[in-house]
This record gives C-alpha cells, sequence and structure tokens, in this order.
C-alpha cells in the first residue's frame, strides 16, 4: 500500500467546535493514529511546536492533517465498489484494547438531535413541515441503535464529498472529526441514504 511519507504533505486546518460532544480530547484523534499505525491510506496527523495534537481554534479546538493530493470521484458504480474495499480495510483495523471513543456521530445521537429540533417552534412552522411530523416520529422512534451488530472504527461521513481518489488511483477518505468504534453498517448505511435519500433534497453528492 502506497505510503503518504511519498506525497506531497501540506497542513490542513480541520476540527472540532463545542458543537461536538463531549469536548474533543487527544482521545478522539486515537482513530487517526490506529489508521496510520496498520498503514491504512487516510490523513496523518501534524504535531504543534509544542508536541501536541491539538490547538485552540475558533470556539473549540483544532488539528492539521496531511494534505491528500486528487480528487473528488466521479461517483460510478467502479468507484463504490473502490470506496466499499477502502471502507471495508478500514472495519478491519484491529482496535481492541485501545482507548479508542465512541464516535459522537450514531443513531443515538442523531436521534437526539431530531428531538431537539423538533421541540423548536421555528422548526415546527417550516412550510411542510407539520404534514410530516408524525411520520418523522415514527422512523426515529423505529430506528435500531445498531447496539447488537459489529464494532469497529468507524468514519461516520462517507459520501463522494468526503473522499479523494489520489493520482496514483487510490480511493482516500478525509474528514475524520467523528471517527471512533461504532457499528461497521453505520458507514455503508450512511452511504447509501447519501445516494438514495438525500440527492432527492438537493444535495450535491
Amino acid at each position: 500500500m502506497p505510503s503518504l511519507r511519498q506525497r506531497r504533505q501540506v497542513p490542513r486546518f480541520c476540527g472540532f467546535t463545542t458543537r461536538h460532544e463531549p469536548p474533543p480530547t487527544r482521545e478522539r484523534c486515537e482513530a487517526c493514529f490506529l489508521c496510520e499505525e496498520a498503514g491504512y491510506l487516510a490523513p496523518r496527523l501534524f504535531k504543534t511546536a509544542t508536541g501536541d495534537m491539538l490547538f485552540p481554534w475558533e470556539d473549540g479546538e483544532g488539528y492539521m492533517t496531511s494534505w491528500i493530493e486528487g480528487e473528488e470521484p466521479a461517483g460510478s458504480v467502479d468507484d463504490a465498489c473502490q470506496l466499499g474495499v477502502t471502507t471495508r480495510q478500514l472495519h478491519a483495523i484491529p482496535a481492541q484494547g485501545r482507548d479508542l471513543p465512541t464516535t459522537t456521530f450514531s443513531p443515538p445521537s442523531s436521534r437526539r438531535d431530531f428531538h431537539r429540533l423538533d421541540a423548536d417552534p421555528a422548526v415546527r412552522a417550516g412550510e411542510g413541515y407539520e404534514a410530516l411530523r408524525d411520520q418523522l416520529h415514527a422512523a426515529w422512534g423505529g430506528m435500531s441503535d445498531l447496539d447488537d451488530m459489529p464494532k469497529a472504527i468507524v468514519h461516520t461521513d462517507v459520501h463522494w464529498g468526503n473522499t479523494v481518489r489520489t493520482p496514483a488511483g487510490d480511493m482516500v477518505l478525509i474528514d475524520w472529526d467523528d471517527a471512533g468504534l461504532g457499528p461497521a453498517i453505520q458507514d455503508v448505511g450512511y452511504f447509501i441514504a447519501h445516494k438514495a435519500v438525500l440527492v432527492h433534497r438537493g444535495c450535491s453528492m
């Protein structure tokens, strides 16, 4: 597998803000460390001049990663197959015995976000919302927490906008802010949701 040391590396700012729960700590970066140890192709974390991984940024903390040279895939069937292989390789990285936090983006956390938004009068006043509200409650109420599904390192935000095809042809996931331990099937489901649901809302994939 190609090494990122052979590629041009440019600091890229990304990171956490106070909207994330729990607050960011060094342990939130553990998924990236495990990827590097396993030789998995992903952005690498850079240390600051003081040797820390995190630094104050906006309303929270941030970190710097290597820049992944390349372009967003076209989204063909072959691209999807390659992305599936990349995701499977991520899920196969051993995580037992490591201080890997549970991902902050999960069915339970998303359900809490829905109920928070549903309680907002401004949201309830949105055009067409009331007509869909019962369906939304039924959908969230019937959604599994996936607690009984196999756990692995999950990216949680797998879609074409977070994917780079390098000049060498490798498929690389970027934007690891919510990565952590979670049900492996979540990454598959999120990708399918983007392709089968969100695209009909006018989202760019």
